[in-house]
């Protein structure tokens, strides 16, 4: 990263190469701006977001009056996502690509202003309830596959080439924050909430004939709620969360990563934390669980320990379960152990 930030007056001005998190909640349901760095697989996709996201050059300008703000960005730097290479270790089971396809370079946006990105967020604090409504015009950070010719045998109907092109499509998405802090039975809570709707989102569709451009267009909506508490006098840290994903204008004939499309896929996360007091709350085990409504899941044990005020160390595993075209079931032979020692400055 690499930017000015500006002070004057109600205005901040952030101009440069930057993260922005749109978003608080594991599953980055709104944290849309920035595409994301998935070389390292699922593992790296679901701890530090901060070293997920890829900084974009960018203006991003915030204007504040009262309890409220709005916030402005013009991205007319395009990246796309990045992922695992094929057969490596952190790589998506996806089926074998038959020999007879033929892939085409990359179709990126050019820099014309026209494909540049625009985004905005409404800010409003009233009475501890902190809620956000934003937009995003952008571009999917993950290319489409689209059918752009074919060759036939000679004499025959059987496809001898066929050319896709991947190309990167253009996406509207509405969203909505909502976060509230409390105090009921005996204890305090975060009541957490988003939500992101997302027009004309592309998906391979198997059913089309050869002469078309095998894809179909529909509409998403992800949604997530979540809880945060403490229990036991503040000892014991309890996350609850709730994450829909649900496809209109859904066909059967729909795929994602080479499985059959969802039209409507839940996945449940449960987070619990604990602090020694007895090593002044230097040590901390956390054991995290998420579960899909297909059968899989990923499981999560963390053992750090702060050394001083500058250097924490942990280990952590990473398991996976389900079968392997599941959500998380395709990890199931890649489980991880993680050692880190991190030095803070």
């Amino acid at each position: 990263e690499l930017y000015a930030h500006i002070f004057y007056k109600q205005w901040e001005l952030i101009l440069g190469k930057q993260q922005i998190v749109w978003g608080k909640m594991d599953g980055k349901v709104i944290d849309i701006i920035n595409p994301n760095d998935n070389r390292y697989g699922a593992v790296f996709t679901q701890d530090d977001y901060e070293w997920l996201r890829l900084p974009l050059w960018m203006a991003n300008g915030i204007y504040r009056w009262k309890d409220y703000y709005l916030q402005f960005i013009w991205i007319p730097d395009f990246e796309g996502a990045k992922f695992p290479p094929l057969a490596g270790p952190f790589s998506l089971n996806l089926p074998p690509i038959p020999r007879y396809i033929h892939t085409l370079s990359r179709s990126e946006p050019s820099a014309n202003f026209l494909n540049h990105e625009w985004g905005i967020r409404a800010n409003m604090i009233k009475h501890g309830w902190d809620m956000s409504f934003i937009y995003f015009y952008t571009w999917n950070d993950s290319p489409t596959f689209f059918r752009r010719g074919y060759l036939l045998s000679p004499h025959t109907s059987i496809p001898e080439v066929i050319f896709v092109e991947p190309k990167h499509t253009r996406l509207s998405q509405f969203g909505f924050d909502l976060d509230k802090s409390f105090y009921m039975v005996g204890r305090p809570w975060i009541l957490r909430s988003e939500i992101l709707y997302t027009l004309n989102e592309y998906y391979t569709n198997i059913g089309e004939p050869i002469s078309r451009d095998g894809v179909s267009k529909t509409n998403r909506l992800l949604s997530a709620l979540a809880l945060e508490t403490f229990l036991f006098k503040g000892e014991l840290w309890l996350l609850l969360q709730l994450q829909q994903t649900h496809i209109f204008k859904y066909d059967h004939d729909l795929r994602s990563i080479g499985s059959l499309l969802p039209r409507d896929q839940r996945v449940f996360l449960f987070s619990l934390s604990k602090s020694f007091k007895f090593t002044d709350d230097r040590l901390e085990i956390n054991w995290t669980e998420g579960l899909v409504d297909d059968g899989s899941g990923q499981l999560r044990l963390k053992i750090s320990y702060r050394l001083s005020d500058y250097i924490t160390f942990f280990v952590r595993y990473w398991g996976f379960y389900g079968h392997s075209d599941d959500f998380w079931g395709m990890y199931n032979d890649r489980d991880q152990i993680e050692f880190s020692l991190n030095y803070e400055f």
